[in-house]
This record gives structure tokens, C-alpha cells and sequence, in this order.
């Protein structure tokens, strides 16, 4: 009996052994299991920072974009501004410098250069011997002055310029130069010649007439400046 007492605890003692060891087996595989359930919450976590860190930076990113383009934007309108108002002050530059020129040349006395002098009697010369009145408004030696230019002019195309004194003042005649012929119609070719050819070398002419003008002459009435 004594060897199968023996067996028998071996028995139970192998018994034993095997379900200790199934036990660790359990444990163990619970904390593998375990493990792998940390490790995957773990890794979930890990992917949603990553998402979230990365959604994060395109908000900055596209956060800076709009800040660009705003400024990019705002910078665009700024020069666009300067620009215009560069032009108008060059605008507003340019009407002040030719209204400064423009009172300049009207303080300027009247005078015809050699050029002018050269045009008026190369096409007043056809016309010799033709008559004219040259009366210049008293009160302003601007007009004396200019007025005897012009006589020394047709002397030298050959006319016969005289000089009449008039007491008339000049608010009676509109400023610059009046032709006063007695006919508009039926008047010399002279007084055509003359009207255009002081308008070529910028003087305007008006014209009119004058019962008291003989029929084949002219009168040259020489007003204001302006």
C-alpha cells in the first residue's frame, strides 16, 4: 500500500502544479490582454492628438493666411489711394502752374517777335497801297505801344497806315482788336488779309462796322489787353 500512497500524492501534487500553472497561465494571459488594451487606448489616444494637434495648425495656418491677405489687401488699397491722390495733386499742380502762366502772360505787355512781324507783312504785302486807320484807345501805353508795332508792320508791306486820335474811353470798345469796315460784305480783300493774319500769330480780330470809314478802307481799332 505504501507505493500507492506515494502515487497518489505524486498524483495530487502533479494535480496541483498543473492548476497553478493553468492559474499563471490565465493571470498572464489577462495582463497580455490587458497590455493590449492599454496599448490600443494608448495608441487611439496617440492618433487623436495627433489629429487634433494637426487641425490645430491649419487653423493657424489658414488664421495667418486671411491675416496675409488682409494686409496684402489693406496694402493694395493704401497705394491705390496714394496713387490717386498723387494724380490729383499732380492735377491741381498742373491747373496752378497754367494759371500762373496765364496771369504772367496777361501782365505781359503785347509784343509781335521777328518771326510774327515776318508772317504779318509776307501776307499783307500782296495788298500795296491800301488804306487803314490805326486807332489806338487812349488811357494805356500797353495799347500805344502795340498799336504802333502793327503800324510799323504795314509800313513795311507797303500800306498806308494813319494814326487817329479817338477821346473815347476804353469801356466803350470790347478789349483786344476791332476791324471796323463799312460793309461786311462789300469791304477789300485787305481787311480779310489782315483779320487772318493776325489770327495766325494769335491775336483774335472782331470786326464790325463804321458809316464814318471810307468805302475802300479800314479802321484798326487797338483796345485793352484784355
Amino acid at each position: 500500500m505504501g507505493w500507492w500512497h506515494t502515487l497518489w500524492h505524486s498524483a495530487e501534487r502533479l494535480s496541483e502544479v498543473t492548476y497553478r500553472l493553468q492559474v499563471i497561465a490565465v493571470i498572464c494571459a489577462v495582463c497580455a490582454g490587458g497590455f493590449t488594451l492599454v496599448a490600443l487606448i494608448a495608441g487611439r489616444r496617440s492618433r487623436t492628438l495627433e489629429a487634433a494637434a494637426t487641425e490645430n495648425q491649419q487653423r493657424k495656418w489658414e488664421a495667418e493666411r486671411k491675416r496675409l491677405e488682409t494686409e496684402a489687401a489693406t496694402a493694395a488699397l493704401s497705394a491705390e489711394s496714394a496713387t490717386k491722390l498723387a494724380v490729383h495733386a499732380k492735377t491741381n499742380l498742373t491747373v496752378t502752374q497754367q494759371e500762373l502762366n496765364e496771369l504772367r502772360q496777361n501782365q505781359e505787355p503785347r509784343e509781335l517777335s521777328r518771326q510774327q512781324r515776318s508772317l504779318l507783312v509776307s501776307k499783307l504785302s500782296p495788298f500795296l497801297n491800301q488804306d487803314i486807320q490805326i486807332m489806338p484807345l487812349t488811357g494805356d501805353e500797353e495799347i500805344q505801344s502795340f498799336a504802333e508795332q502793327i503800324q510799323d508792320i504795314l509800313l513795311d508791306a507797303n500800306w498806308n497806315p494813319q494814326t487817329v486820335i479817338t477821346m473815347e474811353p476804353q469801356a466803350n470798345y470790347p478789349p483786344g482788336l476791332l476791324l471796323q469796315v463799312t460793309d461786311l460784305k462789300d469791304h477789300p480783300a485787305a481787311a480779310d488779309a489782315l483779320r487772318t493774319a493776325l489770327q495766325e500769330v494769335g491775336y483774335i480780330v472782331a470786326i464790325g462796322t463804321a458809316g464814318d470809314v471810307p468805302p475802300k478802307s479800314m479802321r484798326l481799332i487797338v483796345g485793352s489787353k484784355s
